[in-house]
This record gives C-alpha cells, structure tokens and sequence, in this order.
C-alpha cells in the first residue's frame, strides 16, 4: 500500500464516520431556519458547525442574535467600548426567551441563561442552540457576554456556578475566524477541515477515556491551522503526522493571541495546567505517536482502519472493520453509540 492509498483510506473514514451525517445536516438547517425566521433574520451560525470542523454527533449549534440597533445604540457608550451598566441583560433574554416560547410553544424547552438562552429538542444530551446576544463593533467584529468564548458545554457549567454573576463584554471576530477557515481549506483542497476534525475526534476520545483532559478543541484547530499554514500541501496524513510531531513544542506556552483582541490568548488556558495535566496529556501524544507509525506500516485498508480507530479511540462494534467505510447498504459507527446505525 503506497502512502497515496493509504491517505485516500484516512480521507473516506473522516468523511464518512467523523463529519455531521446528512441527517444532521438537515436537521439543523432546518432548526436554524425557524431561528432565524423569528429573529427577523438578524442571526447568524458561529462556532465549529459553521466553521464545517465539528464532528458527529453533533449535540448544540452556537448562533449569534445581533440586537436591534436601537437597543444596541442605547447600550454602546461608545464606538470602542459596552459599560454593561447600560444593558438590562434580564430585559433582553427575557424578551427574547418570549419571542421563541410564543412561536414553539411545548414543542422545546426554553431556558434564560445568565447570558444566552438555550433552546433545547428533548434531554440536555439531546440537540440544542445556544442564542447569543451581540453588538456590532467596528472591522466586523462584534461586542459578546465574556462567557460566549467558552464551548456550549463549558457554558453551560460556567451559568450552573455563576447564576447572578454581571455580564462582561469583549470583542470577538466569530466572522473572522470563518473567513480563516474557508479560505485555509479551499487553498489546502478540503485537508484543514478533514486533519481538524481527526484530531478533534482524538481529543473527544481522550477526554471520554480520562475527563482530566484539559486540552481544548479551538486551540487544536487553531495549531493545525498554523501547521498548514505552513505546510500549505501537506496530505491529510501529514497534517496529523506533524500535528502530533509538533504537539508538545506547541504546549508550551500561549501561543495563539485573539483576533479581537492581541493581548488576549486563545490558549492561555496552558499557563494554569498542572504538572498532572500536563502528563496526562503527554502521555496521550506518546500513544498516538506510536499508533501512527502503526498506521504507516498498515498493508491493507483494514488495517488502516484498525489502526485509526486504535488512536481515535473508537471501540470497535463488530468483527468486521473495514466496513465502517460507508457504501450501499453499509453500517456506519461513531464514537457516540453503541451498536452500528443506518442511514
């Protein structure tokens, strides 16, 4: 097996097993629409989904709801800067929770959140979105609730411990890093996106396996980012190669400032881990540096497969491996069930 075969095998699995399925596609799109019918249109998608890095299953969607300009006008001290003194952030949510329990009724479940409200189809584990107010700032940019930077998950913890904690604003460039993403995976033929989701997948498994795993899944799209960057024709398989090759230099220390906002780092979350952490997550690239050379030294498809599952932590669900590629009439497994699924 030439290295050519071998990265078209690793290319069809992430397609296949890793990426939103056409089922889910559909359903946010459809979800989303409703969204955005009753806002008027002043939504937009921001995170992961949008940025077509997320992988499957895909529990939350992140949407930005731009205020009214005259709400936001009476909020804006300013061009450059919010005094959150001027925003009844509990009028706002209030409202809006109004808006979207009118038009859905009993068909979801409504929550104001200290800074968002959560629409959520069945239990917490179910889908849901996660309705973000925002201000227009200046370069496209946007003022957002501090706690928006979090993943939904993190979020929604940071709500459970913090109920009465006051709104803080910052910048944020959600466009910006969209416009990043499109670009870098137009210019790599579709190997940002595919070699993201791969090593997200990696650290979803880690985290499941070992829930002190601190890593975050922005900061490692961002480190592929820049591996690309420059290794603009890298393979999908190289890409993860280096990835994992180049992990631990990338750990050192913050390396990647915001968009928004320079003197703010995206990874500065690196600065308070613990030697424990640390470990364990070394611990973890040492494994998978192992299991790519098993990778590379795979002979059939099956064996490429084996070995992918191996470092994504994907238990296997029945004999057959090589099956996981999807064709007719062929089952299709992910991380998050137990037993193989049709489409």
């Amino acid at each position: 097996m030439n290295s050519k075969q071998r990265n078209q095998i690793i290319i069809d699995y992430i397609r296949h097993n890793l990426s939103p399925t056409p089922e889910e596609r559909k359903f946010i799109s459809e979800r989303y629409n409703e969204l955005k019918e009753i806002l008027k249109g002043r939504t937009f998608q921001s995170g992961s989904y949008r940025r077509f890095t997320s992988t499957t299953p895909v529990n939350d969607l992140d949407v930005i709801y731009v205020l009214p300009e005259r709400m936001a006008q009476k909020i804006l001290e300013s061009k450059t800067h919010i005094d959150p003194s001027d925003i009844d952030m509990n009028n706002v949510l209030d409202s809006l929770a109004d808006l979207l329990q009118d038009f859905y009724s009993d068909q979801v479940e409504i929550r104001v959140q200290p800074h968002s409200v959560g629409i959520f189809w069945g239990s917490d584990d179910d889908f849901s979105i996660d309705v973000v107010p925002a201000i227009p700032a200046r370069d496209n940019m946007y003022w957002v609730p501090e706690s928006s930077h979090l993943s939904i998950n993190k979020r929604r913890k940071f709500y459970k411990d913090n109920k009465d904690i006051d709104v803080v604003w910052i910048k944020s460039d959600p466009v910006g890093y969209i416009k990043q993403a499109e670009v870098l995976d137009k210019r790599t033929n579709g190997c940002f996106r595919k070699g993201t989701k791969f090593v997200k997948k990696w650290k979803h498994g880690c985290k499941n396996e070992n829930p002190d795993f601190p890593l975050k899944s922005f900061h490692l799209e961002l480190i592929i980012t820049e591996i690309l960057q420059k290794n603009i024709d890298a393979t999908v398989f190289d890409v993860v190669v280096l990835f994992w090759q180049q992990l631990k230099n990338f750990l050192e220390s913050p390396k990647f400032p915001d968009r928004a906002n320079p003197e703010i780092f995206i990874d500065e979350y690196l600065s308070s881990l613990t030697t424990t952490e640390r470990n364990i997550v070394f611990e973890y690239i040492d494994e998978a540096l192992f299991l790519l050379g098993e990778l590379n030294s795979a002979t059939s498809e099956a064996a490429v497969i084996k070995s992918m599952e191996k470092l994504l932590k994907i238990p296997l669900t029945q004999p057959s491996i090589s099956s996981v590629i999807v064709g007719e009439n062929v089952e299709r497994r992910t991380k998050a069930y137990s037993k193989p699924y049709r489409w």
